[in-house]
């Protein structure tokens, strides 16, 4: 069909109204998690179906120009046919019952109907929707809400030696204070780190600690770590948020503006803003610094972390630049007491 087509304007009115019909559905649902139940776990889930539904529509092979030029809002005879329900809302469950069907029916138009168009691909918005049914039965019976970072300024990255001397070095790190430590192994078997993991879980649920696993989702889920941290080429976070549930931690990697501000978009809990500093661990990425990153890290409502290359020598230029948070790995753990040493990190960042 030509986009000309008065058929096909008809399809494209259809796909539109049904598109922005779902997304106001979605930002009901996102900010009733939000700002009623403050359960970040379902916001992240909300916002993060919001945010396919965005990408699904860009996969339309549908121009938005066409789509708002097919937008004939003054003559949809639709408008006007409000019934008397549609008016009132007695509570909370009323008002997430109407805009989980809402969604949910829009959902099942844009599958249809985008049927009908060239390259489209209608199982896309068929999965959204079943997802919106598991989402729902989530908002019914709110799991338990995820860990808090509000008093957890100092992330430290632990891991890359023999299990012993890192489980040795968690115990000095929580000694000395910090209450957030990640594991961090590349290349250490999955039965191994899994191993690893757990003896880590104990020690940190002992100290009231969070552990969160890097990249390895399976493993954080199989130990029942607070989280996970993914980078951009490990697994999507809508399929980390399927394996962990609402209640973990999902901590996303960010090294441009660009990129810290979709992490804020997906749905991620924390985000790794860097690299700060040149850093050993990763020689090759390309160091934005401090001036660029802290300022736009300052204005994310996500909880940022600085990361890369912090030590005692430059860590005043972050915190002169704004930052608030900070995720150190050899500085600490190589240091020669490793607990007084994650006592003066908390102690700059104002713990």
């Amino acid at each position: 069909m030509s986009e000309k087509d008065p058929e096909q304007r008809k399809f494209l009115r259809i796909i539109d109204a049904n598109l922005n019909r779902a997304g106001e559905a979605a930002r009901v649902v996102e900010d009733c998690a939000r700002f009623v139940l403050d359960h970040a776990g379902l916001a992240n889930l909300a916002k993060s179906l919001r945010h396919r539904l965005r990408l699904s529509a860009e996969k339309l092979n549908v121009p938005t120009e066409s789509l708002l030029e097919a937008r004939d809002t003054e003559r949809d005879v639709g408008t006007s046919l409000v019934g008397e329900t549609e008016r009132r809302r007695g509570n909370l469950a009323e008002i997430l019952r109407a805009n989980f069907r809402r969604l949910q029916q829009s959902l099942r138009v844009l599958e249809e109907y985008s049927k009908v168009l060239s390259g489209a691909d209608a199982a896309i918005f068929e999965g959204i929707r079943y997802d919106s049914y598991t989402l729902e039965k989530r908002f019914a019976s709110p799991p338990e809400k995820p860990a808090v970072l509000g008093d957890k300024p100092l992330m430290v990255l632990i891991g890359g030696g023999p299990v012993d001397e890192t489980v040795a070095t968690a115990a000095r790190v929580l000694a000395g204070g910090c209450r957030l430590i990640e594991l961090r192994e590349k290349t250490m078997p999955d039965g191994e780190c899994l191993a690893l993991a757990r003896e880590l879980r104990e020690l940190t649920r002992d100290a009231g600690a969070l552990l969160i696993v890097n990249d390895r989702v399976d493993v954080a889920r199989a130990s029942d770590a607070d989280g996970v941290h993914l980078g951009l080429d490990d697994l999507p976070i809508e399929e980390a948020r399927r394996i962990l549930g609402p209640s973990k931690l999902i901590g996303l990697t960010a090294h441009s503006i660009a990129e810290l501000e979709d992490a804020e978009a997906r749905g991620a809990d924390y985000i790794g803003v860097g690299t700060m500093f040149a850093s050993p661990t990763k020689p090759d990425l390309e160091v934005k610094g401090p001036a660029e990153l802290i300022p736009a890290a300052a204005k994310c409502p996500v909880p940022c972390y600085a990361i890369g290359g912090i030590n005692r020598t430059n860590i005043d230029v972050l915190l002169n630049a704004g930052a608030t948070r900070a995720a150190v790995g050899s500085a600490v753990t190589r240091a020669k007491d490793v607990a007084a040493e994650t006592t003066w990190y908390l102690r700059s960042l104002g713990i």
